[in-house]
Formats: structure tokens, C-alpha cells, sequence
């Protein structure tokens, strides 16, 4: 069991996380310019165009107070729109902007370009496996 190579791989990767999850989570607003939860909000919105206020938050965590902070945050930064439910007024839907699009693109450029720096100091070897294995 020990010999397993995607076991190895997967317990490569895990040490990796591991040793750099504080720097990747912490350097995340430096290298990217983005609150952490304005980051995890956008990227989160790539993966569902289009939801509810409530719903985002729910599956993210947050209180609605928090939501609409964050919301307002991204909406002056014209990075999200905000606009009413077609069939119930009520619910207001949250929906990322080209803008937001392009500037969670950048950021993902210099999350990887900071993360290849993390992984020169694995050897090509373990890079190699990693990469098979992802």
C-alpha cells in the first residue's frame, strides 16, 4: 500500500497543501488584490452564472448581512450585477460581469505564477507524478 503511486501522489500533494496552505491562503489578497471571500465570491460565480443572494450564501457560508457587504464591494468594483428574480421580485440574483471575468482571470494568472514558484522546490521527478496524476 505504501509503494501505491497514486497514493504517493496524493500524499505529495497533500504535504505541498500542507506547507503552503497559510501563504497560499494569506499572500492570496497581496498577489491578487482580492479579499479572500471577494476571490472565493467570483470564482464561485464562474462556476454558477447566475444565483440568488441567498442561495450563494448559504452554499459559501455567510450571513446575509455579510453577502450584501460583499456584493456592494464587488458591485462598485463593476465586478458583479445585482438584479431582481424574473419571477419573484423578492429574490435578488447575483451575476459576475466580463469585468469580473477578466480581472478573476488575472488573478488566477498571478496565483499560478506565484504557485510555480512554490514548486521549484519540488523536484521535476514529484512535479512530473503531480501532473500525471491531476
Amino acid at each position: 500500500m505504501i509503494d501505491d503511486p497514486i497514493r504517493i501522489t496524493a500524499a505529495k500533494i497533500l504535504e505541498f497543501i500542507e506547507l503552503h496552505q497559510e501563504e497560499l491562503i494569506t499572500d492570496r489578497p497581496i498577489i491578487t488584490g482580492f479579499q479572500d471571500t471577494q476571490y472565493r465570491l467570483l470564482f464561485h460565480l464562474v462556476k454558477f452564472p447566475v444565483m440568488s443572494m441567498s442561495a450563494i450564501g448559504k452554499s459559501m457560508g455567510f450571513t446575509k448581512s455579510y453577502m450584501t457587504k460583499l456584493v456592494d464591494s464587488l458591485v462598485d468594483e463593476g465586478f458583479v450585477e445585482r438584479y431582481p428574480d424574473l419571477n419573484d421580485r423578492r429574490i435578488i440574483n447575483i451575476q459576475i460581469t466580463e469585468l469580473g471575468k477578466v480581472r478573476l482571470d488575472d488573478a488566477r494568472d498571478l496565483m499560478i505564477d506565484d504557485m510555480i514558484k512554490k514548486l521549484k522546490d519540488i523536484s521535476p521527478e514529484d512535479q512530473k507524478t503531480i501532473r500525471q496524476s491531476l
